[in-house]
């Protein structure tokens, strides 16, 4: 398994100010299994993802505020916890060691103690010092940002510079900042930052006026952000009568950004420098990213940058600096190399390299002795560089969602089918998540690395999809209906769906869509809407993928479900304890048919004294309509001496292994488990020819019987006869019946499972490749069905 990191803001994810928090998240989530506490992106934030799992929390100043992110965190156990400071992160940090104790934690401090009030203040140191015994590792752009939040802490602190997405700006041609002040062209400004009072962005304004004074007309002033203090600016700029030359953008997302700062010709890289002095400028970054001129307040930090090789302007935090500062492009310009330079060497901070170099080595050697042994492992690609220094890289894990809405509602085939799927996929490295509505305790036990998902409504488990970075979803089902709002999930959230049709296509489409209130052709119409968006459908059996249209079908893998072989045989030609049994198991269920079985025991039974009727399942009702009947026969007959009730067992090869004949009188079913089980043992088995999924894996004449007369009561009692008169037969039939179980062995079964599972993970990053295929079959009936589907999902 990977190893797992949750992340604790106060603060909107993606709001402005925070990149230093976001990108840090997106890029370890390349590297770490992610989980992320805080408020969800909302209309104060400049960045959105839709790939990261959120669990809101309203902050960190209340430990009650912080319960109900509890059972999220439990269940996901993660190795670290990293926290962005803010007022009240010690409540946090009390929580997850109580709950976790041997969880690691990282406090990472970006941005000095901003609090004025002395009393606040000082609580807020008071209390974070209580809890530095907790730290394990502590990371901030600057140590002495670090001593006003802990004044006595004197451990090592992990410096970790902002950083910049490099990538996200383009290049221009624009012309230089030289050739328009010698053009008389306007040049345009640009200041971007969070508009609080305590910035002081009206000193920027005063200089921005006393700069016009001296240069009329020279420069337009474009201010990107907003915050408390804007309708001051605002007010500001009014009264300076600059009304026509400042400009207010508000707040625009990062992308919108960073397209209109590339087409600026000049930035200002603005802060006083009483609270910013040791405090980094990431604006200041972005700013020499799009290859801009940067005038910046002489802090410490923006000094320190100097030395890292970066080119910038100077001024004080006043107006007259500020003015003067201006006044110098517009008579010497800036210089075309520092700005190329500048861009050389922001490289160093681009967030990808920085995560790699810098921050990856922390959090291994902090991880070290956590998993020994255990290897990190990245998403997409392997960094040559970090196995250098010791740590190894392997392919992440698919992250399978299985759902059965069933699963606790009772011990039946689908329920087990998943429960131990869920179990092998586990095995086999996947990350197995399994849904199920929260009807209690699930039918099956699992692997104990299955994460367990009960749903108390579609919306929960739609929130879990959201923020689960799923690379398949798979829904396993029996009424295409009912599929509908689970393949909306899938679709909405962009998530390759596979679907696995728990019985046969004749059922599903004319009994369990309820027919009485959707016709026949309605019902075949809208299964093959609904599954044209499932880039794999398992089926049940071989057979049943001629059931869809031909541009479906290369979508489709029909194989049976597995039957493991055991040590337990069958022994047809031996009698048990003097006696001889017909085997029907879970017979009482109305599918089963047990009446058709017992007319047809009862026109045999007085030839053959020694053969009893076996029937093990759960206790009947027999009140119920279909079993007062089957009661009445044995009752006529007076066989009840010759039938065995057997209950429900744990041990159900026994109750095979003791048999000699297996009898499935089912008049439909699916991947019926019993014959399945049967032929694990080596019994040989009776079934009806027209029943779909008995008819394939009942060969006849060759591991067992099909009964094809139209009357099936004495077509039935005409078989068990031929079986029951002829001992070699019998042997024969299991024999062969135990060598094609070999055809179901589990583990032939899951590596056809695996392989389904990757190749539709393989359609995440193309979501229009599955219809760019099936148009390739028949262009027009694909086209159809999509179309008809994305009204059904959207109507």
């Amino acid at each position: 398994m990977s190893f797992r990191i949750s992340f604790f803001s106060a603060r909107d994810y993606g709001q402005l100010g925070t990149p230093g928090t976001y990108r840090i998240v997106e890029e370890l989530r390349k590297y770490f299994e992610v989980r992320v506490f805080c408020r969800p992106p909302s209309d104060r934030s400049v960045h959105d993802s839709r790939l990261l799992p959120f669990f809101p929390i309203r902050g960190f100043n209340k430990a009650s505020s912080l319960k109900p992110f509890l059972p999220a965190l439990k269940e996901f156990n993660p190795d670290i916890v990293y926290i962005f400071a803010a007022p009240g992160w010690h409540e946090v940090l009390k929580v997850v060691k109580s709950e976790l104790p041997n969880t690691k934690v990282i406090l990472d401090i970006k941005t000095p103690l901003l609090v004025e009030d002395k009393n606040e203040r000082e609580n807020i140191q008071k209390e974070g010092e209580k809890s530095v015994g907790w730290i394990d590792r502590l990371i901030s752009h600057s140590e002495k940002s670090v001593k006003t939040w802990l004044p006595s802490w004197s451990s090592k602190i992990h410096v970790f510079p902002p950083g910049v997405d490099v990538s996200q700006f383009r290049k221009t041609n624009k012309r230089s900042l030289e050739e328009k002040t010698r053009e008389n062209i306007p040049l345009q400004l640009l200041y971007a930052a969070s508009l609080q009072q305590k910035r002081e962005s009206e000193h920027l304004v005063e200089g921005f006026k006393r700069f016009l004074e001296e240069f009329p007309g020279k420069a337009f002033l474009h201010i990107y952000g907003d915050g408390p203090d804007r309708r001051n600016l605002e007010n500001k700029v009014a009264e300076l009568r600059l009304s026509d030359w400042v400009f207010f953008h508000g707040l625009v997302s990062q992308k919108k950004l960073f397209s209109e700062m590339v087409e600026m010709d000049g930035a200002i890289g603005w802060v006083p420098k009483s609270l910013y002095n040791e405090s980094p400028s990431l604006k200041v970054l972005e700013y020499v990213a799009a290859e801009l001129p940067v005038l910046a307040t002489a802090t410490a930090a923006h000094k320190k940058m100097e030395e890292e090789g970066f080119s910038l302007d100077f001024c004080d935090d006043n107006s007259n600096s500020l003015a003067k500062g201006l006044s110098q492009w517009v008579i010497n310009g800036f210089g075309e190399s520092r700005v190329k330079k500048n861009r050389q060497v922001v490289l160093g901070r681009d967030y990808s390299r920085m995560t790699r170099e810098r921050m990856l080595p922390i959090l291994c050697k902090l991880l070290d002795g956590v998993h020994e042994g255990d290897e990190l492992k990245d998403q997409k690609e392997k960094e040559p560089e970090i196995s250098a220094k010791g740590i190894t890289y392997k392919e992440k894990p698919l992250r399978i969602l299985l759902v059965l809405d069933s699963l606790a509602l009772g011990q039946g085939g689908a329920e087990r089918i998943i429960s131990d799927l869920a179990s092998e996929l586990c095995l086999r490295d996947f990350q197995v998540y399994l849904a199920y509505a929260d009807h209690g305790k699930p039918s099956y036990s699992v692997n104990e690395s299955v994460v367990l998902l009960p749903y108390s409504s579609l919306s929960h488990l739609e929130q879990f999809v959201k923020m689960g970075r799923l690379d398949v979803m798979t829904v396993f089902y029996f009424n295409e209906r009912n599929l509908i709002p689970f393949v909306e999930i899938a679709d909405d959230n962009q998530v390759p769906l596979v679907i696995q049709e728990c019985t046969n296509p004749d059922r599903l489409r004319f009994n369990s869509w309820r027919q009485g209130r959707v016709g026949r052709a309605r019902a075949s119409w809208e299964r093959e809407l609904v599954i044209s968006v499932a880039t794999r459908i398992r089926m049940v059996m071989p057979g049943y993928v001629k059931s869809i249209p031909a541009f479906q079908q290369p979508s489709a893998r029909g194989f049976a479900n597995s039957a493991r072989i055991t040590d337990k045989r069958a022994t047809p030609t031996e009698a048990y304890d003097g006696r001889w049994s017909i085997l029907i198991v879970n017979g009482f269920k109305g599918n089963k048919n047990l009446k058709d079985l017992a007319l047809a025991f009862c026109q045999i039974e007085k030839e053959f004294p020694e053969w009893d009727l076996r029937i093990v399942g759960k206790p009947p009702v027999w009140e119920r309509p279909h079993l007062r009947e089957i009661y009445k026969i044995f009752n006529d007959n007076k066989i009840w001496g010759r039938v065995s009730i057997v209950g429900p067992t744990e041990d159900i090869q026994k109750e095979y292994a003791r048999s000699h004949i297996h009898v499935i009188s089912s008049l439909s079913e699916g991947c019926p488990t019993v014959v399945l089980e049967a032929m694990a043992v080596g019994l040989p088995s009776i079934g009806f020819a027209d029943c779909p999924g008995t008819n394939e894996l009942i060969q006849h004449e060759s591991n067992g019987l099909l009964v094809r007369e139209s009357d099936r009561v004495n077509g039935l009692a005409g078989a068990l006869a031929r079986l029951i008169e002829n001992s070699e037969e019998r042997n024969k039939f299991g024999e062969q019946a135990r060598v094609d179980a070999e055809t179901f062995d589990p583990r032939k079964v899951y590596d056809q499972w695996e392989s389904l599972l990757k190749e539709a993970a393989t359609y995440k990053d193309d979501p229009d490749r599955l219809l760019r295929e099936q148009k390739n079959v028949d262009y027009e009936r694909a086209l159809h069905a999509d179309r008809m589907c994305k009204t059904i999902l959207r109507g």
